[in-house]
């Protein structure tokens, strides 16, 4: 072992030795070289070189070592072992990093209960301004007030998408985000979903076109999820506009994966932004202005896909839009004894779908088409 090395293991012994929290010190391909006794007490794994390895999927563990190669910071949560890690590289030539395993079940219950006191409210505003939208539909007379109820609705959709957004993030964080995957027909999943978001925003006067393969694919994941993924990038695509942008999204077989490339000739993002798209919290509003929304999007986005052994890149240029690809694995052969599920026909087209939720800071989408079931 390099003698610097030796150096800092023993001064991380002397500092993190008797800390009442795990703390771990890898190299950079994540090899344990250091582990202090709360590590080694609560994670049974941690004794051999490669004990961390075994508790990090390889995806996230690629995403962090590129992180340590760069000498960036970088936060998981573990749901194997329910617990955040923290990923501080020591920088330098010796690529040593110290990892650091937090329990956040407070932070948690603090989550939960604010989404469940958020929704309580938001079910009575939903409830009220229906009734006087309904009211006050046929009276032209009133057309004000129509207006002002109709603007209470929509902004209700929007603090619900927020709250969605928030408590999704937060089973991801802490690790209850259950998984439990079916085998679904892809393309016949994708139709759907792209019939309702063309239903949702006609009356955006940004055209959306679509092109799905008809042929049958099969991929392991969870509708709910998947659909709110793939809205969060097609609602960015429509909220980041400019005169004629055009939104595309397709849905093709390559070689032994599907891919859904999502398109749009907005705004762009510029090489800064495009850095920071999938951190928690980044957001740039439609004018460039920071904080613009929740940014959180692409953030869950990443983690669905991911969680279903799939990639997601994306590249933009300013005033030239931004190209989405999204590549998932596809399921080769159907064992004999798997049953291959029904998306719910309805998932999409209820009052509180994930279409209308996951786009509603659209503007002018239509919430409210008679002839549509929402």
């Amino acid at each position: 072992m390099p003698a610097g090395h030796v150096q800092l293991l023993h001064a991380a012994s002397i500092l993190y030795e008797s800390a009442n929290i795990p703390v771990v010190i890898t190299d950079a391909g994540l090899n344990v070289l250091w582990a202090n006794a709360a590590a080694v007490d609560s994670l049974d794994r941690l004794s051999g070189l490669d004990g961390l390895i075994t508790y990090i999927p390889k995806k996230m563990r690629e995403e962090i070592v590129s992180d340590i190669l760069a000498e960036k910071h970088s936060v998981v949560f573990v749901q194997g072992i329910k617990k955040r890690i923290t990923f501080t590289p020591l920088g330098g030539e010796s690529l040593l990093t110290i990892c650091t395993f937090e329990e956040l079940l407070i932070e948690e219950r603090q989550l939960s209960t604010l989404a469940y006191h958020v929704r309580e409210p938001l079910f009575y505003i939903f409830t009220s301004a229906n009734h006087l939208m309904r009211q006050l539909e046929d009276n032209k007379q009133d057309n004000e007030n129509y207006e002002i109820a109709k603007a209470v609705l929509v902004n209700a959709y929007k603090l619900l998408r927020t709250s969605h957004m928030q408590s999704e993030y937060s089973k991801y964080l802490f690790g209850t985000q259950g998984y439990e995957p079916g085998v679904h027909n892809f393309p016949r999943f994708m139709d759907k979903l792209c019939t309702s978001i063309s239903a949702a925003t006609k009356t955006t006067e940004i055209p959306f076109f679509y092109a799905v393969t008809p042929q049958p694919i099969y991929v392991h994941f969870m509708p709910e999820k998947m659909a709110m993924a793939l809205l969060n990038i097609v609602s960015n695509a429509f909220i980041y506009t400019k005169p004629h942008n055009v939104v595309n999204l397709s849905v093709e077989l390559v070689e032994r994966s599907v891919a859904v490339t999502i398109s749009d000739s907005g705004r762009g993002l510029s090489s800064s932004q495009l850095e920071h798209v999938f951190d928690p919290f980044y957001s740039i509003g439609a004018e460039g202005i920071p904080l613009g929304g929740l940014g959180l999007g692409l953030t869950l986005a990443r983690l669905v896909i991911h969680e279903a052994g799939g990639t997601i890149s994306i590249k933009s240029q300013p005033d030239m839009g931004t190209h989405v690809t999204i590549i998932l694995p596809v399921v080769q052969e159907l064992p004999p004894d798997i049953t291959v599920s029904q998306v719910d026909s309805d998932m999409f087209t209820h009052r509180f779908s994930r279409v209308l939720i996951d786009l509603a800071s659209v503007e002018k989408l239509n919430f409210f088409d008679k002839a549509g079931k929402w």
